[in-house]
Formats: structure tokens, C-alpha cells, sequence
């Protein structure tokens, strides 16, 4: 009777449907909380298409154990009348427009287990009677607008917790150091608010997947600031951690060799991390995108970072890495993006950056490094944005850069370069920013950029260009032209 119940409610929803829109206003029709009575008997309901906002009649549903409006174009409050739904263990109201305060009488519901409203409107702070429901196992309400701050008991009040989503808010304060009592952890996402303090030691969260307290206040810069570093060894099943945006500052120490062999991404950057990479970081062997911009590290690249097969994302901008770009980069054949600009590299490009045949963007901006660009690797076709500004290159440019038909950007200013400008540049029709200003370029701007129809900036200005090309003048080409000689 249940299952027969539950397609009459689909059933009845189609009738009373709005066929201007496809969608169900329940305010407008107003049919479904003279039915709500009808389907008392119901455990579970899914609504799509909805509008308008959720009806104070669904309260009277005592033996509800699963409620689901998610994705739909809900509006309004929770009802107060929710909290008397005793046998309610699922509710979840993802991608809506739902706003106020989430209602106090939601600590009633002793035998939730899932509470989701991610993706809302909410406001105001979360009352502390939710914080007592030692039953719940997946608590999300990322992306909304909820201040305050968190329990110092929340680890111990929610022994049960799995999922704790609280992303993009307002939140303040400290990071309980209680979490860790939550021993079922599995994903903890909490970054884009304002925690501040220190993180606690997380040695307890051995089923640890997913760790993010990214763009937060955490740390204040100094030498002590990742000690909780060691107790995640414990998390053998850790693919995710991300602590970028924040003011961790010290070393990062060499007990993040026994991390788990499963982590994929590993997020830094923005921080305040001095020293070097240690070596140890090859152990990581499934790491697919490795996040250190912005931060303080210095000595060479080490070694262990071409060991690495699976990444496809290295970036170590805007920090003080020295020496050459070593050969060994070449090794890692998925590689698509390679940032390495502001830093203190010398030497030549590598060429053996050809063997990245997947490499979409090489960023090595204001650097020092020297010689010629490589033909190798400006003859990649996967290549999307080169930028080498900002160094002391020599040379022409190869007539091969032609060959990265899907290039968009290209920024080679403020260098030595010589020579003309090849012609075969033309065959980039997907360019939208050429910049090779500032150089010693030779002879005619080439007729053929005249193809170049998705110009949107250039740039050929402190040259020894002489001759401007007659298309110059028609600006439906360009949206922003430096002229040749300035």
C-alpha cells in the first residue's frame, strides 16, 4: 500500500501540474495539503519540481522516516511543524532557495540520521539542540549564509557523524578539538568561512577521506603551526586535504611521506610554509594535482616530484624556489598543467617537456631563466596558455609555435627575443592574447594575423617593428591593440 500511496502522490502532482512553467506551485493549486492527510501511512516521499514553500501540513506525517525536496525551487522557512515528524531518520532540501533560521524544535527529531540543506539561503545560527543528536550520521548545510560557531563538544555530542558539511558560511570561532572523538569521520568540509586558532590533532579519524579547511583564518604563521601534520598518518583512506588560504606557517615535515598512498589532491598553497619539499613526498604515488602556490619554500625541485604518474597539476608559483627547471618534469606523461612563474629559476626550459603530451598550460613568468625557447615544446598541440614573460630568453621564436592549434594565450614580453615574428602564428586562429612586447623583434607584423579573429590583446609595442599591417586599423579585429613602436 505504501509503494501504491507514493505513486498516487506522483500521480496526483502531475495533475495539478502548471504547464506554462512544468513545475508544481504548491501555494497556487493548494492541493497538496488538503492530500497530505490521505497519505499519513506514507515512510517516505520525493518531491520534484516544486515551488513555493514547504507546507506546515507535512508535520502531521508521524510516520515519515525519509523526506526529500531537494533540488527544486523551494522557498520560505522550514516549518516548525517539521520537528514533530518522530520517526523522521532522512531529511534533505539541497538547491533551494529555502532562507531564515533553521528552528529549534529540529532537536525533537532523535532518530535523524541524515540532515542536509546545502545550497540554501538560511541564516541566523545553528540552534544548539541539533548539536545533541547523537544519531546523526551526514550533517550538511554548506553554501548558505550561518554564523556562529561550533560546539566544544561537537566530536563527543556526534559519535555517530560520517559527514560533517559546513562550507561556504559564516562561521566562527575555533575548530572543536573534540572533532577527533568523532571517530567515524569520512569527509569533513569546512573551508571558505572564518575559523581562527589552531587545528587539533586528528590521530582519532582513521576513516578520513576528505579533509578541507580551506580560505579560513586558521594558524598565525609560525614554526609550530602543522604539528597535527603526523596524527593524519592514521587516515590510510585520505584522497583529499586541503588546508590552502589560510596562515600556516613552519616546515613541512617529513612525516607527510606516510600520508596515505591514496591521496589524489594535496592543497597548501596560500599559506605561509617555509623550507623544502621533502623528499619524502614521492611516497604519495596516486597524487593527481599537488597545490603549493603562494607560500615560502625555497631550494630546488626534489627529485621525488618526477616519480609521480598519475598528476596532471604542479603548481609551485610565487615562492623561492631555486636552481633549474629539472629535466625530470619531463617524466610525468599526464601532466596538463605546470605552474612555476615568480620564483628564482635559471637555466633553459627543459625540452623534454615535449614528452607531456597532454601539457595545456606552462606558466614560468618572472623567473631568470635564459637560452632559447624550445622548439619541442612550443610544438605541442595540447597547448592552451604559454606564458614566459619576464626572463632573459634569447633567440627568435620557433616558426614550430604554429603547431599548438589550440592555443589561447601566449605571453612572451619583457625578454630578449629576436628575429621576426613567425608568420606561422597565423595557424593559432584560437588566440586571444599575443603579447611578445618588449623584446628586440625584427621586420613586418605578418599580413596572415589578419586570421587571427579571436584577438581580444596585443601587444607589439617596444620592438623594432616597422611596418603596421593595413587590418590594424579595422578594430572589429581587436579589442585592445598597443601600437608597434611605443
Amino acid at each position: 500500500m505504501n509503494s501504491y500511496f507514493f505513486f498516487l502522490l506522483k500521480a496526483m502532482a502531475h495533475v495539478g501540474e502548471d504547464t506554462a512553467t512544468g513545475r508544481i506551485p504548491i501555494c497556487k493549486q493548494g492541493f497538496l495539503g488538503s492530500f497530505l492527510g490521505s497519505i499519513s501511512l506514507l515512510p517516505k516521499i520525493l518531491f520534484m519540481g516544486l515551488e513555493g514553500q514547504i507546507p506546515e501540513e507535512l508535520g502531521s506525517l508521524s510516520n515519515l522516516k525519509v523526506l526529500n525536496v531537494e533540488k527544486n525551487n523551494l522557498t520560505g522557512v522550514v516549518p516548525r511543524t517539521l520537528g514533530n515528524l518522530s520517526s523522521l531518520q532522512t531529511f534533505k532540501a539541497l538547491q533551494n532557495s529555502i532562507s531564515g533560521n533553521l528552528p529549534d524544535v529540529l532537536g525533537r527529531l532523535t532518530n535523524l540520521r541524515g540532515f542536509g540543506i546545502a545550497n540554501n539561503r538560511l541564516v541566523g545560527t545553528i540552534p544548539s539542540s541539533i548539536f545533541n543528536l547523537s544519531s546523526i550520521r551526514a550533517f550538511d548545510v554548506g553554501r548558505n549564509r550561518i554564523q556562529g560557531s561550533f560546539p566544544s563538544e561537537l566530536g563527543i555530542n556526534l559519535p555517530n557523524l560520517e559527514f560533517l558539511g559546513a562550507s561556504s558560511n559564516l562561521f566562527t570561532g575555533s575548530v572543536p578539538f573534540s572533532l577527533s572523538n568523532a571517530s567515524k569521520l569520512q569527509i569533513v568540509s569546512m573551508g571558505n568561512n572564518k575559523f581562527t586558532g589552531k587545528l587539533p590533532s586528528l590521530g582519532k579519524l582513521h576513516n578520513l577521506r576528505s579533509l578541507s579547511f580551506s580560505r579560513n583564518y586558521l594558524e598565525t604563521g609560525e614554526t609550530n603551526d602543522l604539528n597535527f601534520l603526523p596524527s593524519l598518518t592514521n587516515a590510510t583512506n585520505l584522497f583529499l586535504f586541503a588546508i590552502n588560504v589560510n596562515n600556516f606557517g613552519g616546515v613541512l615535515p617529513d612525516s607527510i611521506r606516510n600520508f596515505s598512498t591514496n591521496l589524489r589532491i594535496l592543497a597548501l598553497d596560500n599559506n605561509k610554509i617555509t623550507g623544502n619539499i621533502p623528499s619524502g613526498i614521492g611516497s604519495l604515488i596516486n597524487l593527481v594535482g599537488i597545490y603549493l602556490w603562494n607560500n615560502e619554500f625555497t631550494g630546488e625541485i626534489p627529485p621525488d616530484l618526477g616519480t609521480f604518474c598519475q598528476l596532471q597539476e604542479l603548481s609551485l608559483s610565487g615562492n623561492k624556489f631555486s636552481g633549474k627547471i629539472p629535466m625530470f618534469l619531463g617524466n610525468l606523461s599526464l601532466l596538463a598543467k605546470l605552474y612555476l612563474e615568480e620564483n628564482y629559476f635559471d637555466g633553459n626550459i627543459p625540452s623534454n617537456l615535449r614528452n607531456c603530451k597532454l601539457l595545456e598550460v606552462l606558466s614560468v613568468d618572472r623567473n631568470n631563466l635564459t637560452g632559447t625557447t624550445p622548439r619541442e615544446v612550443v610544438s605541442l598541440s595540447s597547448m592552451l596558455n604559454l606564458t614566459a614573460s619576464e626572463n632573459h630568453l634569447t633567440g627568435s621564436l620557433p616558426i614550430e609555435v604554429g603547431s599548438m592549434k589550440n592555443l589561447e594565450v601566449l605571453d612572451v614580453s619583457n625578454n630578449m627575443l629576436s628575429g621576426e615574428i613567425p608568420s606561422t602564428l597565423s595557424s593559432c586562429v584560437k588566440l586571444r592574447l599575443l603579447l611578445v612586447e618588449a623584446n628586440n623583434f625584427q621586420g613586418t607584423v605578418p599580413s596572415s594575423f589578419s586570421n587571427l579573429r579571436g584577438l581580444e590583446e596585443l601587444d607589439l609595442s617596444r620592438n623594432s617593428l616597422w611596418k603596421t599591417p593595413r587590418f590594424f586599423g579595422r578594430r572589429q579585429f581587436f579589442a585592445e591593440i598597443k601600437s608597434i613602436n611605443e
